[in-house]
């Protein structure tokens, strides 16, 4: 039926080359602090600030900048983002800067969204799943379902491979202390995501509260990363939106085989039609079935109309997952973006929900910084002739504060999207909303394991330059999920409160993969990565250093039966 639907208007770049829009979109960012009298800042040192946004904003638009972005575009974007850490330095409470960050998302938003009306005529019927059920299944007590809802299988370190299933939340919580230890993610991520894995039997209230009372909206429900298979086994209220095809039929076939006893999930899936009818339908026909789905880069309007009248008791949180190849990614987050915008402004008190990437220009910490500079004072002997010529070269740290973990072989796009995603997330808890924007890992999902060149950065990177860890795509699923469940479920978790600088949100529960605390640049070390992950690195392994964590951790716990409860198994 979808090949008669009328056509709408879809999210678009104005013309065939994208590299200007984008240009003007990092541009825009910078106007508000040029629109400020030089003297405003009441010294010196912000007129000569003001002076070098001038210069920078001109580089940005001035003709020759586009044909060589592909290469600079690191330095341009570190320079961006000095200044804005400066203007949220400001002593205004950050104002400035996030007047620099709206820019930045209007231009995308003017630039990339139609201005005529999407929804060309067109609605969404709403097609209702649940578990089917298992009769026979072995009802677990809540405490330990919850635990389950969490597992994961953790790699072994030996050559032989292999691993075990780590699904009890001693065991859980003893991993998220030895990637903390290890320096794979921080130690109040590893804190919180053991907190919530708790809640099954020592905050059963609070946990139930958050399910019942929240509809999660997932933007890209398919998403590797994505925290649907955790809250489907926990019995939540899911709004999912993928594109229709084999991953969506895939997420349904799961949801009829949840065969939990104390949880049942919801999950509302579209089916978009040129009815006006907007009608609930728990069951539709096997060959209509196959459609259920929506492509936000063309149904992005019909979709934001159909989310924002869903479950109205339960409070929404909007979770941009999306993830595409190239200019796609930058279409797809001005999409998400559209979205979590109109639920914002018809739904107050919904939150939103975003995965921070390290490879981007962040906001890290002084221990991160600390440990990397030790780290690399304590290298192999074989660094120092790579350090000296400047092959691999330390990590960049802009504005004192700023950690630049671009990697170039992601490309622009990659930055662009992930750069505005994180404005709004900043823009968003600001002004108040509840946002849970978390750092996410480099893992071993899909997307990756099918290039070559990514898989071997990534298991080179593990192999030569600790901490940096490949997670599994299941760990890092469950981690992120557990931090978002803590983000909207502890009071003010994510709300501006006691925010430093504005641009800080980052630097909280950040689960960075090791990237925040490797002694040398994300693109330097990558280069030396994708080599050894091509000759000589076994792919698919736990990381020696971090087994070593995973022992040390469970003999801290000696008198527990040797069940492998500590380590899962790996001895």
């Amino acid at each position: 039926p979808s090949a008669f639907h009328p056509m709408p208007l879809p999210i678009s770049w104005p013309s065939s080359r994208t590299t200007p829009t984008a240009l003007n979109i990092w541009a825009a960012s910078l106007r508000p602090i040029l629109d400020l009298d030089e003297g405003d800042g009441g010294d010196s040192g912000w007129v000569t600030v003001t002076a070098d946004v001038r210069r920078l904003h001109d580089s940005l638009l001035k003709a020759g900048t586009a044909e060589t972005w592909r290469k600079n575009y690191p330095e341009y974007v570190r320079r961006v983002n000095a200044a804005h850490y400066a203007a949220g330095a400001r002593g205004d409470g950050g104002d400035l800067c996030v007047r620099c960050l709206l820019c930045g998302l209007g231009e995308m938003r003017r630039a990339l969204l139609p201005s005529g009306v999407p929804t060309a005529g067109r609605s969404v019927r709403t097609v209702i799943l649940r578990p089917s059920g298992d009769a026979g299944a072995v009802r677990l007590d809540p405490a330990a379902e919850v635990a389950a809802a969490f597992g994961f299988r953790v790699p072994s370190a030996g050559a032989g491979g292999g691993g075990s299933h780590c699904g009890d939340a001693e065991g859980i919580g003893r991993h998220l202390s030895a990637l903390a230890a290890y320096g794979a993610m921080e130690e109040d991520a590893a804190r919180h995501a053991k907190s919530v894995v708790d809640w099954g039997a020592t905050d059963w209230d609070r946990l139930r509260g958050v399910l019942d009372g929240t509809a999660f909206v997932l933007l890209g429900a398919t998403s590797c990363l994505g925290p649907f298979t955790v809250l489907s086994r926990l019995g939540a209220t899911i709004i999912a939106v993928a594109r229709k095809g084999t991953k969506m039929q895939s997420l349904i076939n799961n949801v009829h085989d949840i065969s939990s006893k104390n949880f049942e999930c919801t999950v509302h899936l579209p089916l978009i039609t040129p009815s006006e009818a907007q009608e609930e339908q728990a069951y539709v026909a096997p060959d209509e079935m196959q459609h259920v789905g929506a492509d936000l880069l063309t149904d992005y309007a019909e979709i934001a109309d159909w989310v924002v009248q869903l479950e109205p008791t339960k409070r929404l949180v909007v979770c941009n997952l999306i993830y595409l190849d190239g200019e796609k990614h930058v279409r797809a987050t001005a999409a998400m973006d559209y979205i979590s915008e109109r639920v914002l402004e018809e739904r107050p008190n919904s939150a939103l929900s975003y995965l921070l990437s390290p490879s981007t220009v962040h906001h890290s910490s002084d221990t991160c910084f600390a440990d990397a500079a030790r780290r690399r004072a304590v290298s192999p002997a074989w660094h120092a002739p790579l350090s000296w010529t400047g092959v691999l070269r330390p990590p960049a740290i802009v504005a004192g504060r700023l950690l630049d973990g671009i990697s170039v072989f992601q490309g622009p796009n990659y930055c662009l999207a992930k750069s505005l995603q994180e404005w709004r997330a900043i823009t968003a808890r600001h002004r108040g909303a509840i946002v849970s924007a978390n750092v996410a890992p480099a893992a071993r999902t899909e997307s990756v394991v099918s290039s070559t060149s990514a898989a071997a950065a990534l298991e080179g990177m593990q192999a030569l330059f600790p901490p940096f860890v490949a997670f599994d795509e299941d760990v890092a699923r469950s981690v992120m999920a557990a931090l978002l469940l803590w983000d909207i479920g502890a009071d003010g978790a994510a709300t501006a409160g006691d925010v430093g600088h504005v641009m800080d949100v980052p630097a909280r529960n950040s689960v960075h993969g090791g990237i925040d605390r490797i002694p040398y640049s994300m693109d330097s070390a990558g280069n030396f990565g994708v080599v050894a992950g091509r000759l000589f690195v076994k792919h698919g392994l736990c990381p020696e250093g971090l087994l070593a964590e995973l022992i040390k951790e469970e003999r801290l716990t000696a008198g527990n039966e040797k069940n492998g409860s500590g380590i899962c198994g790996m001895v």
